[in-house]
This record gives C-alpha cells, structure tokens and sequence, in this order.
C-alpha cells in the first residue's frame, strides 16, 4: 500500500503487516552526486519492504503482482476549502498502473481524467504520491513514472482550473534502465515558489536500491529545478537517503524530512540500519538538522518520518515509524517530533496496534489541534487516527472501509483538515489479497465517517 520507506507510506502497498519502504525520486543536475556503476533491470525495484507477524523484514509484495484484478489506492489529499479538495494514488488494472485524481465539490469525490505519462500498456507505471494547490484554479501533483523495461522518472502534474496536464521537470538520477527517480512531497509558499522532495538513484540487483540520494526540486514560477541538497547517509552502494515530506512556512523556511542509512542484504536476510532525517532551507542552501532517532544500536532498526505539518516557524510536526527488526522482541511503533523553535524533540504518541503501527499523515490548523493517520495492527491491520490537543496525542476512533476480517488490512495515507471541524483522510484498504479500495473518511468536528 503507500508510503513509509515508501510505505512511501502502508495503504500503499500489499502487506501482512505494514512496512517501511522506499520510494526512488529523481533530479536532474550537474551537481548531482556521483552515481556508482548503473546495474540495468528490467523492472522497477520493489517499492518498499514489510513485516511480517515476526517482525523480520522481507521484500514487499509489488504493486503490480499478477493477482490484482483490479486495485485503487490513494496516497494524498490536499483541500483548498470545505469544497474544494483534491485527492491522488493509483489504479492497477491489467497489467499497468495508472494515475488516479479525484475531486471534491462540497456533494461527492468524482474522478477527473489526468496524463499518464508512462503511458497505459502492459507494464507501465504511473502514480501520483501528493498534491499541493496555491488556489482553486492552480495545483501541483507529484509522484513517478516508468514505462515497462525503462526507467522511472520523477513525475509532476499541474491543474490550471480546466485540466491536469504534465509538465517537465528533472530526473537527476539518469533515464537509462536501472535508474531510479521519484518525488514523494510538494509544499508551496506562493504560486512562485514551490518545493517538491523525493530521491533518486541506481537500481541494485535485488530488492533493495544500489544507491539512493535526496532530491528537492525548486519552482520558481516557471520551471522546476533541482537544487543540491546533502546526503548525510552517504554516497556508497547500499546508503539511502530518502526525503519522504517537505513543508515550508516561509520562502526561506522549509523542512524536508525523511530517512537515511543503510540497507544490509546477506543471503535471504535484509536488515535495516536507518535514523530519522532532516534538512533545513534558510532561503540559500539546505543543511543537515539535528533530530532524535527512538531506535538504534540493534543488529536491524529503521527509524523514518513520513510526514511533516507546520502552522508557524515555531511549530511544525513530523510523525512517522521506529522500528526494530528481529525474529522475537521486534516492533513497528509510531513516533512524533515537535518543533518549538529551538529544537526537535520526541513526543510519546500511543500505539494502538501493540507491536505494529505506522504513521503516514499529518495535518495541523493549530498548535493545539493536529491530527496524525496510519495503520495499526496485523490480521486485521485497522485505520489509526491521533489527535493533539496540546498537550497529548490520543487515540481516536475511526471508520474501516475493509472491514475488521484477519485477511482485511486498512490504512490512512494522508489527512488534511480545512478548520478544527472539516478533515479529509484518504487511503486503501486491502480485500484479503492484492485488490485494493478507495479509502475516504471524514471529521465532522466530532466523529470519522465514511466520505
């Protein structure tokens, strides 16, 4: 289902349980770090990784299995008014995977044609992970691309008030079989100034990426460009550096958030060594920022924020996953990072699916009204909603679109709320195989619905 590492976010991805992944995003520029030697693969390397019941990690189950007959799932949603929201994923059906953009109008979600820009043969890829609007008649939809046996390819759309329309942008990490680009996030500022956040690198010949580098591309009012960021985990096969969230506050405050370390394959085992990510936009140059990782100093650990939300300079939330990876004693609990101004710290949050949670969204309208969305649990896997009030995060109760049935598995990708009593929160839930649903809830100031 989505995305954690990715999944780019649990709704994304079919999981026994839900897994951190990673989702490949692309740049294109000079500055771009060198890439180690291209190994060439006819397919898209598998978008993330899941735990099963254990707690050992193993490859996830792709998107595109021969199983699916038919599978929606939607990763992000942004609303410009109680009215107006937009919400984005996939479609698989057939062999291919296809954009999937609807739109609310106050009554009912009805879908809207959109590109593809992979196109719609067998085997191409196309899907839309975010989506940012600066008004009515102008928004930004972000995610990637892949036709079969090619490279994926950072993929940004935009929608002028008529139509959604494909617009160029940079693939930093090479357009050749084996490269790998995509773009996670999109926040903006103004119609003139927006960021998109995501990685890029090289296909390894397993599972798991050769190399992978942060990405952040810059719209200036006219074009995408990809702007240099750093990549604390290194530049070496096996090093990960994945930005899965980008917010800004000001043109020159952005957060982009993330995760960055290594990823061990020997034999059949994959472990993870992986600490929370941040940098920092001052308006010239990004930086590495401090951040606390709950997890680590075990042999397989992955510690990764999905998601970020800001209301001012002095508050912003980043939410995510902490993990340890073992055959007994494993767990996937959530976590939550407080920005005050000063500095980043780990917030307790409630984990209402015991050894498994994940946190996938996070949306605020004030520094004492937040909401954070995920999954929680295994067989069944249930929706979790939080809510701050300002002083703690609690559990909420919420609608599930798959049902409660142990093969049923539910997630929420992404939430966004218009005032304290009008919130969206999108998703997938999984049938007891790889077929997945639509998943939309709405707050109405007192309870989740289903939308």
């Amino acid at each position: 289902m989505r995305q954690s590492w990715k999944t780019r976010n649990p709704s994304r991805y079919a999981v026994v349980l839900f897994g951190a992944c990673v989702i490949a995003a692309g740049a294109l520029s000079a500055a771009a770090p060198a890439l180690a030697t291209r190994t060439p693969g006819p397919t898209r390397a598998l978008p993330g990784f899941r735990v099963a019941p254990n707690l050992s990690v193993l490859p996830a189950l792709g998107r595109r299995a021969l199983s699916v007959t038919k599978s929606k799932q939607l990763f992000g949603v942004f609303c410009n008014s109680p009215a107006d929201c937009w919400a984005v994923g996939e479609i698989v059906a057939n062999g291919r995977t296809t954009n999937q953009v609807l739109h609310w109008t106050g009554k009912k979600w009805f879908s809207v044609t959109v590109p593809n820009p992979a196109g719609t043969a067998s085997g191409a890829l196309n899907e839309l992970f975010a989506v940012r609007c600066t008004s009515a008649r102008s928004c930004w939809a972000v995610g990637d691309s892949q036709k079969s046996g090619a490279a994926v390819l950072d993929q940004v759309q935009h929608f002028n008030g008529k139509k959604w329309s494909v617009t160029p942008s940079s693939s930093p990490g090479g357009t050749a079989p084996g490269d790998l680009n995509s773009l996670d996030d999109v926040a903006c500022t103004s119609a003139r100034s927006c960021w998109a956040a995501g990685d890029y690198g090289l296909q390894g010949t397993g599972p798991e990426p050769q190399v992978l580098f942060n990405q952040t591309l810059h719209f200036d009012g006219k074009k995408w460009t990809f702007v240099k960021a750093p990549n604390p985990a290194g530049h070496s096969t096996s090093d990960v550096n994945a930005l899965l969230s980008v917010r800004c506050t000001a043109p020159d405050d952005c957060w982009a958030a993330g995760t960055g370390g290594r990823i061990i394959v020997k034999m059949n085992s994959i472990r993870f060594r992986a600490h929370n990510a941040m940098l920092h936009w001052n308006g010239h140059k990004w930086a590495p920022a401090t951040v606390p990782s709950p997890v680590g100093n075990t042999k397989s650990f992955l510690n990764e924020l999905n998601t970020l939300a800001c209301t001012a300079p002095s508050n912003c939330w980043a939410v995510g996953i902490a993990a340890k990876f073992a055959n007994a004693g494993g767990f996937e609990h959530n976590e939550a990072l407080h920005w005050t101004g000063k500095k980043w710290a780990l917030v307790k949050t409630p984990n209402p699916g015991g050894k498994v949670n994940e946190l996938l969204g996070v949306t605020c309208t004030s520094d004492s009204n937040c909401w954070a969305v995920g999954g929680a649990g295994e067989g069944p896997g249930l929706n979790e909603a939080l809510h701050w009030n300002s002083k703690k995060w609690s559990v909420v109760h919420t609608p599930n679109g798959g049902g409660t049935g142990m093969n049923v598995s539910n997630s929420l990708s992404s939430v966004r709320c218009t005032s304290p009593s009008s919130c969206f929160a999108v998703g997938a839930a999984e049938l007891g195989g790889n077929d997945d649903i639509n998943q939309i809830l709405h707050w109405n100031g007192a309870k989740w619905t289903d939308s």
